[in-house]
Formats: structure tokens, sequence, C-alpha cells
């Protein structure tokens, strides 16, 4: 407690250091979210599914959304998982 200062930069550092993995953009999304910082939470996980874009990035993003009360932001994401699905069925994700 009282180290989210620190812990903000060491996933910023982990997302520099590996782009592609998930884990500390959504982790940075939750202490955004636990700090009322809620307009920096949606451009975090864009950052992460740029980074990755997969359809099963994209659901989780849409997922993380979701369980931070934003449904319309969790819409976008889980449609653009979804049409990646379409335009290359081979890409199929974990869509919970």
């Amino acid at each position: 407690m009282g180290r989210n200062q620190e812990a903000e930069a060491a996933f910023r550092e982990e997302m520099q250091r590996f782009p592609t993995t998930s884990e500390a953009y959504v982790m940075l999304a939750l202490l955004l979210a636990s700090e009322h910082r809620f307009n920096e939470i949606e451009p975090t996980l864009e950052s992460m599914v740029k980074a990755s874009p997969m359809p099963a990035t994209y659901f989780l993003a849409a997922r993380e959304m979701h369980d931070l009360g934003n449904d319309a932001a969790a819409r976008s994401f889980r449609s653009q998982g979804e049409r990646l699905i379409r335009q290359d069925p081979g890409q199929r994700g974990d869509r919970r």
C-alpha cells in the first residue's frame, strides 16, 4: 500500500521491455482504476492491442473494460476481435 507510483513505473517498464505481453497492461489498467484515473485505462488497453493485435488480446481488453464497468469500450474491443476472426478464421482466440 502506498507504493502505487513504484508499481506504475514497474508496469510501464515491463510494457516497454515486453510490449506483446499483456499482463503489465492489465495490471496497470487495474491500478489506474484504483486511483480513479479512468480516462487513462482505455488508452492503456489500446496500446496493448496495438502491440499484440490478435483476437485473444482484444477479448482480454473487452473483458477488462467490462469488469471495470465500461461496456461501450468492451463492446468495441470485442467487435474488433470478432472482426479479426472473420478476416482470418485461423486466428480464433479466447472469448471469455
